[in-house]
């Protein structure tokens, strides 16, 4: 539900947000039947994160982590979520480490399988996440902990 004086922006004007604005994350529905079933399992509004990284660019974590255009996002509904006190260079540093992971080769970039179903298995006692694999939460938090000491 939005708060008085939010509004939704446009893929357009998304597309014209500021060079020196990015990364910004993105918290949305999910949009599928998988989202549907995180949100009820984690009693949350969101199922997915993402960062947006540039003009036309997400990086986001699918069945591997890689670049979509802002267009993917068209059926979501998202928030974007700005820190306007990162400094030029913390927004640096979380760019070099999205765009690090990103030329890794794609299997070390797949989605964390094993930790979804240990996630499951952890509401019973059960610990199985390898934690060689990230889920969407993960693949943002790793650039946020660079630069938020708070942030782990």
């Amino acid at each position: 539900m939005r708060k008085q004086g939010e509004r939704y922006l446009s893929l357009d004007e998304i597309r014209k947000i500021p060079w020196d604005h990015y990364p910004i994350f993105m918290y949305s529905d999910g949009g599928s039947l998988f989202g549907w079933l995180i949100r009820k399992a984690d009693d949350s509004a969101g199922s997915h994160l993402w960062t947006l990284v540039g003009n036309d660019a997400i990086a986001n974590q699918s069945i591997t982590f890689r670049l979509v255009p802002v267009a993917k996002m068209a059926h979501y509904t998202t928030k974007l979520i700005w820190n306007p006190e990162y400094t030029a260079e913390q927004r640096k540093t979380m760019l070099e480490s999205i765009f690090q992971r990103l030329e890794l080769p794609w299997y070390r970039r797949l989605y964390d399988v094993v930790g979804l179903v240990g996630e499951l298995l952890e509401r019973i006692g059960i610990r199985l996440n390898l934690g060689r694999f990230d889920f969407c939460s993960e693949a943002v938090s790793r650039s946020l902990s660079l630069v938020d000491p708070e942030y782990k």
